[in-house]
């Protein structure tokens, strides 16, 4: 559940993100590169807000591990999508088994 929640949000967030940074910034100079990286740094969510409403509304214990899950998988997620951008920026062009590779 929480994979399903994190991957494709956090990379739906990230393009919605630098379009937006885009249109706000690209005069300023700001690149597709650019947009992209502030994107990624800016899609990861904190769910602390939301399990401690999850708490006062009483829901089910299993939903607020759901969310703290789906949380640290946004995180990785994010951290992972802004290397690649900033590689992208500085020139480094690199396979998917390459960004893999440690």
């Amino acid at each position: 559940g929480a994979l399903w929640l994190a991957g494709p949000g956090v990379v739906l967030s990230t393009c919605l993100t630098a379009a937006s940074s885009y249109l706000a910034y690209g005069d300023w100079g700001w690149g597709w590169t650019t947009c992209f990286m502030f994107g990624a740094l800016v899609s990861a969510t904190d769910p602390v807000a939301v399990v401690a409403l999850l708490h006062d509304l009483g829901a089910p214990e299993s939903f607020a591990v759901l969310i703290d899950g789906e949380a640290l998988l946004n995180d990785g997620s994010a951290s992972v999508l802004f290397f690649v951008f900033k590689d992208f920026a500085q020139g480094e062009h690199k396979t998917w088994l390459q960004v893999m590779d440690p």
